[in-house]
């Protein structure tokens, strides 16, 4: 693999989660009084979920006080929640998130889900093919985690910690939710986001797997599945914002021209050239104080009139296109 192509065998990173505001329902502003209610009693629940918070804050929670958490959680929902007013019931949107990514983080469900998604794409587990688990759309996921149930919290049983089964059999329904019920304004919830990201970076592991194979093969039939593998990623990603789009775009964009073998087989053949035979290329013009191949790969014209005196015109078809990747690849 030369210089010119290797950036893109690193050119893949995860990217930042796009947090989701919580929904407007339509409720009416909050009268004086249910602002004393809201800013007197309600808060003492808060205020207490902060201090745990506080005291806590570390991995390993004792089971104490992940309990009295969890109470504060529901005190603090049932609080707001039982005010029918704008101000009160965004509040208890937004603790009902703060409780949920809590929760999930104090129960080890996070890490648990981790082990359950890597242990699907691995193919260790035997009752997993049967259902659609990473499915693209919250129906189908939820379908899946409901009529998998029993597969799943089998695999929790025997590859996750206490905490974790026992939150999956107190609130797996509740769990189900928070997988696959968006905001009313459709959008995804930070915990979701959260969620998703572990699935996709599961996806995003075995690019890498595949980017790595590449890198070591010749074997031009490695890298042909390439962009469609990519597009897992990207499909990944559509029930959430949990990656950035264009930055998507732009690792796919790596992969089709990865799959331009002509392109890439050229660019190899430039390499080996400058590599084995450096003064072939200085009959070129512009090769005139190129001093190395990466400074060839900054020059657009230059390399595409290389390219046409060193390899087949069918290297040049996609060449505006496969440029543009190629500068945007060796520019980060």
């Amino acid at each position: 693999m030369t210089e010119i192509v290797r950036p893109l065998l690193i050119f893949i990173c995860l990217f930042i989660n796009t947090i989701a505001e919580p929904s407007i329902s339509n409720f009416q502003e909050c009268s004086p009084k249910e602002i004393v209610i809201s800013h007197g009693k309600c808060s003492l629940y808060v205020n207490e979920l902060i201090f745990l918070s506080e005291e806590y804050n570390k991995e390993d929670v004792p089971m104490e006080a992940v309990n009295n958490m969890s109470r504060a959680c529901q005190s603090i929902t049932s609080c707001f929640g039982g005010l029918q007013c704008l101000e009160s019931q965004k509040n208890k949107e937004l603790y009902q998130r703060k409780c949920d990514s809590v929760q999930l983080k104090n129960f080890e469900v996070e890490s648990c889900l981790t082990r359950f998604i890597k242990d699907i794409y691995e193919k260790n587990s035997s009752c997993s093919s049967k259902y659609d688990f990473t499915a693209k759309t919250f129906q189908q996921k939820r379908e899946a985690y409901t009529s998998g149930k029993s597969c799943f919290l089998d695999f929790v049983k025997n590859n996750c910690s206490e905490r974790a089964l026992s939150y999956m059999k107190s609130d797996y329904d509740h769990f189900l939710d928070i997988l696959t019920i968006p905001s009313e304004n459709g959008t995804c919830t930070p915990v979701q986001n959260t969620l998703t990201k572990i699935q996709c970076e599961a996806v995003m592991r075995e690019m890498q797997f595949k980017m790595i194979e590449l890198s070591l093969s010749r074997d031009e039939h490695v890298n042909q599945n390439l962009s469609a593998a990519c597009q897992e990623v990207a499909d990944c990603t559509r029930p959430c914002s949990s990656m950035d789009s264009e930055g998507i775009d732009k690792l796919c964009g790596n992969f089709e021209l990865l799959d331009d073998k002509e392109f890439v087989n050229c660019t190899e053949k430039i390499g080996t050239i400058h590599k084995e035979n450096k003064e072939k290329l200085s009959g070129y013009k512009c090769m005139s104080g190129l001093d190395s191949i990466k400074t060839l790969t900054k020059n657009k014209d230059c390399m595409k009139e290389v390219m046409k005196g060193e390899c087949d015109e069918s290297a040049l078809k996609n060449f505006d296109r496969n440029w543009k990747i190629l500068d945007n690849a060796l520019s980060h």
